[in-house]
């Protein structure tokens, strides 16, 4: 325990002793170990360093004795960013407001990160009632990826604030865009762009991209000199050429495209609009799409299993494609952040050995995890209910994820 008695100077030399660990030394299990072991501790440590720094502020030790707020001395005596220990201020405050969460990283389960993603998502006046279901947040944040999660608590703060976020009955939304020009000639551009417009820029962006990425791979193909851009480079580049092609258009003879988008809408909820990745979109934003526009809606059933993807045919279709993409929201290999865009349609039964081409019997996978798939010695199989599973060659099973939430319970294994 830390305490008067603590010594920090030997502390201190045992994390010396640990750093001047040279990973090039350790095998490949002893390094994999060491190295999520290490994340594991420091998440521990990490939880007492908020917990100290929240205490530090409630005393108000720093101003008292020094002068300065408690964000300000800590980075003036440890030469760090203050603005970044002002956010782990606002996640120390979290700490003391939900101390299941602060149990539940103690122990290893959650990250601190998910406190600092409830620092930031919630305000005073939900406070009560997302203390009232603190282990349900608990709960979903250990079977669920952490991007997932944070998306999830945005919209049951949004439930849970009557009195702030978006009121359906008022305004539009407002999108807003920034520019700056930096000393050295950069332009830095950010933006906001509300319900369905979002899924309309998006899409339209990943669309773009995914044609430049294709370009590229061609150049590459050609000559080694040509690389491949990554994918923040492919979607700047994208809306570059979006920008031109629109300047370059006459709106007096040329019709507006219109914007094309995909729905998720729910069998059992038809006003639950969300697009792929499983946000709600605010209430109003997708009716004014649905005045003129490509519309791809998908309905699942409340299993968020599609319906009414038509007849199997040797390639999945693309009535099929989208809805398997719906259905998953990414790669569903668990732990794999790979967005859809970026994803094949597996399919779990080979078509040379008699597989259909049924949509419970396709998987979105990257292409990594396609190539794991297809591997010597690995299974892979699917539920009824559109889940999936993989066995790999030391026995070990692992079960699928969707929209990057694991499955709760056990799982119905289908041939």
């Amino acid at each position: 325990m830390i305490g008067e008695g603590c010594d920090l100077g030997a502390l201190q030399r045992l994390v010396a002793d640990v750093v001047d660990t040279d990973p090039r030394d350790l095998d490949d299990a002893a390094l994999l170990a060491v190295a999520v072991g290490l994340e594991r501790i420091g998440e521990r440590v990490g939880i007492l360093r908020l917990a100290c720094l929240g205490e530090v502020d409630r005393r108000q030790v720093a101003d008292r004795d020094h002068g300065l707020a408690t964000a300000a001395y800590v980075a003036r005596e440890t030469n760090t960013n203050p603005a970044r220990l002002q956010r782990d201020l606002r996640a120390a405050r979290t700490v003391r407001d939900f101390p299941g969460m602060r149990a539940a990283v103690a122990a290893g389960d959650l990250s601190t990160d998910h406190l600092r993603a409830l620092a930031t998502i919630t305000n005073p006046r939900v406070t009560v009632g997302l203390q009232a279901i603190e282990d349900h947040l608990i709960d979903t944040a250990t079977a669920t990826r952490f991007p997932t999660w944070t998306r999830e608590l945005r919209d049951l703060v949004s439930d849970l604030d009557q009195d702030g976020g978006h009121d359906p009955a008022g305004d539009e939304p407002v999108a807003s865009v920034r520019m700056a020009t930096t000393l050295d000639g950069l332009v830095e551009l950010t933006g906001t762009f509300p319900g369905a417009d979002g899924v309309a820029v998006r899409h339209a962006l990943d669309a773009r991209a995914d044609e430049l990425f294709r370009e590229r791979r061609r150049d590459a193909a050609l000559t080694p000199d040509l690389p491949v851009p990554g994918r923040p480079t492919l979607l700047a580049d994208a809306l570059v050429d979006l920008v031109l092609a629109g300047r370059a258009v006459d709106r007096r003879t040329h019709r507006p495209p219109r914007p094309e988008a995909t729905l998720l809408i729910h069998a059992d909820e038809p006003t639950d609009v969300r697009d792929p990745h499983g946000v709600r979109l605010q209430d109003g934003s997708h009716r004014r799409l649905a005045c003129d526009a490509v519309l791809w809606p998908i309905v699942v059933s409340s299993l968020g299993v599609p319906l009414d993807l038509g007849r199997a045919v040797r390639l999945a279709s693309e009535a099929q494609r989208r809805a398997v993409f719906a259905r998953d929201g990414g790669c569903v290999f668990p732990g794999c952040d790979r967005d859809v865009h970026w994803c094949d349609v597996h399919h779990v039964d080979p078509w040379e050995a008699g597989g259909r081409t049924d949509a419970d019997r396709l998987a979105c996978v990257c292409r990594f995890h396609h190539g794991v798939s297809h591997r010597r010695g690995w299974t892979m199989g699917a539920t009824p209910d559109g889940w999936f599973w993989w066995t790999a060659p030391n026995g070990d099973r692992i079960e699928s994820q969707r929209h990057g939430r694991t499955r709760a319970g056990p799982t119905d294994i289908a041939a």
